[in-house]
């Protein structure tokens, strides 16, 4: 991935176009924020740009921290041995 860092002078966009048809680029604003060029239509890129996004982590770091009931495997074992057992018996 290329990074394009932009100062007072603004980078040839025609230029940045051409590196963004090989991989996707950076471009790293004065203020810090960040952004990235690439085509929209390859699957790829849309992944980079997500794993680039801070909104889209932030979304899954709500979404992972609800509450959730979580057993152990070793649980989920005994209950499906449990239910096996219980499927024999009935047969």
């Amino acid at each position: 991935m290329k990074r394009i860092t932009i100062t007072e002078q603004t980078p040839d966009l025609n230029q940045a176009f051409k590196l963004a048809e090989e991989e996707p680029v950076v471009l790293l604003a004065p203020n810090g924020k960040q952004y990235v060029l690439a085509p929209v239509d390859e699957f790829e890129q849309e992944v980079e740009a997500l794993r680039l996004s801070a909104a889209f982590h932030q979304f899954l770091d709500q979404r992972s921290s609800k509450n959730r009931s979580r057993r152990r495997l070793s649980e989920l074992a005994d209950e499906t041995n449990k239910e096996i057992a219980e499927e024999e018996a009935k047969e």
